[in-house]
């Protein structure tokens, strides 16, 4: 069982399936915008409006895509992966997802 702790959780650091989930997320949410209409959108009236809302899936795309390689890059050390660190970051992480799942 002390070895299943030890081991770090297995996930993908590839750099392309870091582009891909981050240029399929912002063309999610312009999608999404898009065809649905949230937050009162139908309302605006603009020739330039499927423009505008995709516009909202670029910027996260390229907010997903500078979070995902610029820090790493500048502060290497924080980013370092041990065993340790893995686990318990993992496991701060499991704690508040079922507490999130409990109180909701």
């Amino acid at each position: 069982m002390l070895k299943i702790l030890q081991q770090p959780y297995p996930h993908s650091d590839s750099d392309k399936r870091k582009i891909l989930l981050s240029l399929g997320t912002g063309f999610f949410i312009g999608l999404f915008l898009i065809y649905f209409q949230p937050f009162d959108i139908y309302k605006f009236n603009s020739p330039h409006k499927i423009l505008i809302l995709s516009g909202y899936g670029v910027i996260t795309a390229a907010t997903m895509l500078l979070l995902y390689f610029v820090p790493p890059k500048t502060f290497p050390n924080y980013f370092k992966r041990t065993k340790l660190d893995c686990w318990s970051r993992d496991f701060i992480c499991d704690v508040e997802r079922h507490a999130n799942a409990f109180l909701m």
